[in-house]
């Protein structure tokens, strides 16, 4: 009778842990579903972020092209600005011969 009752209690055993073994796997494979749905979602937030990383990037080679084009614009302007403030000092000295009566040419 004494082994019927320890081979009772060693199948009860036996039955508790198939069943903590069983709630483990049931456990990780619910941490392994949060684990890979996590995964996906930093996966999507990395594209994301490549997607706005690319837009600024774009953003600033345009904004640096445009600034190109106004720098050259601008010193265009001050070319100009200073050929005309030669031509005024020019025309100036004319003026003034003409004035005084000297020989413009």
């Amino acid at each position: 009778m004494e082994i019927v009752s320890q081979t009772g209690e060693t199948i009860m055993q036996l039955t508790k842990s198939a069943v903590r073994t069983q709630d483990m796997v049931i456990h990780n494979r619910k941490s392994v579903q949060n684990i890979t749905e996590e995964g996906e979602k930093l996966q999507e937030m990395i594209k994301e972020i490549k997607t706005i990383t690319e837009d600024f990037t774009k953003t600033v080679a345009e904004t640096n092209a445009s600034m190109e084009i106004q720098v050259e614009g601008v010193n265009s302007i001050a070319q100009n600005a200073t050929q005309l403030a030669s031509e005024a000092k020019h025309l100036n000295r004319i003026v003034k011969r003409f004035r005084d009566g000297k020989d413009i040419f």
